[in-house]
């Protein structure tokens, strides 16, 4: 909280202010205020659903909030006091420059995450006439602890703990999340409740296979059921994320006669500055189920509706004008689509899951583990045996592995078990 007579001192010069947008009743700074979660004082609750234009507000956020913040006062054009929370970045000689890319080190997904840790500490403290801001270590502790007590899961209070150490001071010299005391109690958590995998079993790739080939030549398909036919076999022909998926571009596809390489523009979950992802798309006997034939077929299909001026075009996009780029979200729901009307329970499989079920069928065929990991942007086995491996109820493809599983010989199943020993 800044100190009152600084707030005075700044109002006398840039105010008055009408309301502050991130407080709650025990750290207001105007009579008018808005707060996190539902407050006896405050007029509003979470300042990114009301509209800033023509608000004259005081908005002093959390670390995490600051570049949402800037991104909304740029999207309204609104014009607000902003202070930061930077002080400990500025008391290390760092530029505004520095600090400003430090505030915009997380990507989008992360800091969307963290923005509703700290919406529910924030509340948590305030029932408790806390400063969020300035929360203890034994505050800290005891608000994981109780959210323990209320069933929340060890992934969920790993989340948790890692936003409000991005947040929060360093405690002891170390931030909170590494401090000791948090370390053992995370620890008590995965005794007392164990990290549980999402899944026990996963789906038979061959009977997705059987139902795309079902229905079939592309050249009879809608485009609608070609859009989502065409991603499904190359989520099942990478191992790719949904989101890998999205952002495929026409411009980094090459096409001969073994194979189709298509390349990712941006950043992805795991990529290093500079990294451009490849993927391998084989061309296969059987053509309705083949990645690479379907991958071409909806490039042809889809060649009318792209704008030539577009150096980073998408490879998907919507089958409905304007034809736009599809968003992971839709690259989801598309695949999911096509696992449910397959006979696949989308109840309890969600569409990444075609990622561990075709690395477990390409391992099960006997694909080498080593080439499974590299194609799949995985650097430990451990990742692949705990998280994705399950049992169903050199450019290496997982396609031409995944593609051609069927009825499992002695000789494969021994195989498959020595190389991953303790699944």
């Amino acid at each position: 909280m800044l100190n009152k007579q600084i707030f005075n001192q700044i109002a006398q010069t840039l105010g008055p202010f009408q309301i502050d947008l991130f407080a709650s009743r025990t750290n207001a700074q105007c009579p008018v205020y808005c707060s996190w979660k539902p407050d006896l004082g405050s007029q509003w609750v979470n300042a990114f659903t009301l509209t800033w234009t023509n608000l004259a507000a005081y908005v002093s956020p959390p670390f995490i909030l600051i570049a949402r913040c800037l991104r909304k006062v740029r999207e309204e054009k609104a014009t607000v006091c902003l202070v930061t929370p930077k002080g400990n970045l500025t008391a290390r000689g760092l530029s505004e420059e520095a600090q400003t890319l430090i505030t915009s080190s997380w990507r989008k997904g992360t800091s969307d995450q963290y923005d509703c840790v700290w919406k529910f500490f924030s509340g948590w403290c305030s029932e408790r006439e806390i400063n969020p801001f300035c929360a203890s270590l034994e505050e800290a502790s005891n608000f994981l602890a109780e959210q323990f007590e209320k069933g929340k899961s060890y992934s969920t209070l790993n989340i948790y703990r890692s936003a409000l150490s991005a947040t929060l001071p360093p405690i002891d010299g170390k931030p909170l999340g590494q401090h000791p005391l948090i370390c053992r109690l995370l620890k008590g958590v995965s005794i007392k409740r164990p990290p549980q995998a999402k899944y026990s079993f996963t789906w038979d790739v061959q009977v997705v296979l059987d139902y795309i080939k079902s229905l079939g030549a592309n050249s009879d398909l809608s485009l609608k059921l070609l859009s989502k036919k065409a991603v499904v076999l190359v989520a099942l022909a990478t191992g790719c994320r949904g989101s890998e998926i999205a952002k495929m571009v026409t411009n980094l596809v090459k096409i001969d006669a073994e194979k189709v390489q298509v390349g990712i523009m941006g950043a992805t979950k795991t990529s290093k500055p500079g990294q451009t992802k490849i993927c391998i798309l084989p061309f296969l006997k059987v053509t309705d189920i083949c990645p690479a034939s379907v991958f071409r077929h909806y490039l042809e299909r889809t060649k009318s509706f792209r704008s030539s001026s577009n150096d980073e075009d998408h490879v998907f996009i919507s089958f409905l004008k304007p034809y736009r780029k599809v968003c992971s979200a839709t690259i989801a729901r598309w695949i999911k689509d096509i696992l449910r009307l397959a006979g696949v329970d989308t109840g309890v499989f969600t569409a990444h899951s075609t990622r561990g079920a075709s690395t477990s069928a390409a391992l099960r065929a006997g694909m080498a583990v080593e080439d499974i990991m590299k194609v799949a942007d995985w650097t430990r086995v451990a990742t692949f045996k705990k998280f994705y491996f399950r049992g169903t109820t050199s450019h290496t493809s997982l396609a031409a592995y995944v593609f051609q599983v069927g009825s499992l010989t002695l000789k494969t199943h021994l195989l498959y078990l020595a190389q991953c020993p303790e699944v």
